[in-house]
């Protein structure tokens, strides 16, 4: 089978510059199928699309389709109408696989929404077709780590056993790094399936993020409240699964020295930081909001160091996305994340930043004070950790291993 009889079905939540980094990866793994001469469906729930895209249609010619599910929800909603949108969603993309099932070769499917993939699976046996399961976040094993499924529970074990069947039964599992390969096979696939997992890590794009000074930001210029201070910066989703705790009591104890702490994003923990913020006084911490997308060099700029931050709970289910567009940026990062995490790992091998562990807020404003009082030492880092970038994390390494990745299933 040549490349031009090739057509991958992709099912995704988002897809295009929505507001999600899933969403810009998904269409960069899309565009790069297409230039590699493959066919696409994409099946998504997103109402971003690229000028690119052809009409929604699954029987279309057109080298991309995007087939959107129309009167989308938005997603900030209550944990109930976000349910049942989701599986309704679910239910939606795996009925498109099934009407586009005889122009399909492969199905690739997200992990998210949670239930997406054993819709996958069901669609992919039905039209026996192959498929590939990519994941973002491992459930339920995330909401075990956030207290939304109790350990050792009937429930637990019932969803698990789905998760195995439908992982076992793909060609191909990615995952974002070692912690969740080891999670992955040791859980789920087996020691004697493990050569279907494949290790694909997430990107930025570094021909669109390229390093700048903080004082040409646009942004910077606008926020005279953080002039003249050392910023340290948050950026992108402020959700369950990044760790608050350790930086505000940070805060708190630089909150008499020039350093300020900006995040810039929106999620569900948004109101909640907000009220703790106010509660505990903290005049050195802002919440800038969320970003759109063609702000984001500019915004990316407007700090001296990044921080990365994740549960320690949270060990091997997710890989935060956030560290790469900031290592395409050239700055050094501070991550407060369990010591053998795939970024602690990243950081400690780059030499472009601190770990810390969570709970530790003394060690944090440590930490950052040594990056605020060493120019050369900062400088150094940023341009490690922008190095770095280039050689594993940049646009074109990550999405050749998508399009590898399809070659490999379809002619394996």
């Amino acid at each position: 089978m040549n490349s031009e009889s090739i057509t991958v079905s992709l099912i995704t939540d988002h897809f295009g510059d929505d507001g999600t980094s899933g969403g810009r990866l998904m269409q960069d793994v899309a565009d790069a199928w297409v230039v590699a001469g493959f066919g696409v469906h994409v099946i998504t729930e997103s109402v971003a699309r690229p000028a690119s895209a052809c009409v929604p249609t699954y029987h279309s010619d057109a080298p991309l389709v995007i087939d959107a599910r129309t009167g989308a929800a938005n997603r900030h909603v209550g944990l109930t109408r976000r349910s049942v949108r989701e599986v309704g969603f679910c239910i939606w993309a795996a009925w498109r696989v099934v009407l586009g099932r005889s122009r399909t070769s492969v199905l690739v499917v997200l992990s998210s929404p949670a239930l997406l993939p054993v819709f996958g699976m069901l669609a992919a046996h039905l039209c026996r077709l192959r498929y590939i399961v990519v994941e973002m976040d491992v459930f339920p094993d995330n909401a075990v780590a956030l207290g939304m499924m109790r350990p050792y529970s009937f429930l637990l074990k019932v969803v698990r056993s789905l998760f195995k069947a439908t992982l076992r039964g793909a060609t191909r599992v990615v995952v974002l790094g070692s912690c969740m390969e080891a999670l992955v096979r040791e859980r789920y696939l087996g020691e004697e399936r493990r050569n279907r997992l494949v290790t694909i890590q997430n990107w930025a794009d570094g021909a669109r993020i390229l390093p700048m000074a903080k004082e040409a930001s646009v942004l910077y210029a606008g926020h005279s409240e953080v002039h003249g201070k050392f910023i340290v910066q948050f950026f992108g989703n402020l959700g369950k699964l990044a760790e608050f705790d350790t930086m505000l009591a940070s805060a708190n104890l630089l909150k008499n020295e020039e350093v300020v702490f900006v995040l810039m994003g929106m999620g569900i923990e948004a109101c909640s930081l907000e009220t703790r913020i106010a509660e505990m006084g903290l005049t050195n911490v802002f919440m800038w909001g969320a970003i759109p997308e063609e702000e984001q060099r500019d915004a990316l700029a407007c700090c001296d160091v990044a921080l990365i931050t994740l549960r320690e709970a949270t060990l091997g289910v997710s890989v935060p996305s956030k560290l790469y567009p900031t290592m395409a940026m050239g700055r050094p990062v501070v991550a407060v994340v369990p010591d053998l995490s795939e970024t602690a790992s990243t950081v400690r091998e780059g030499r472009f930043g601190y770990v810390v562990a969570p709970g530790h807020p003394s060690e944090l404003a440590s930490a950052l004070m040594t990056l605020k009082n060493d120019d050369q030492l900062r400088m150094d880092m940023g341009q490690r950790s922008r190095e770095m970038f280039e050689r594993r994390f940049d646009k074109p390494t990550g999405t050749a291993r998508y399009v590898h990745l399809v070659e490999e299933v379809i002619h394996g």
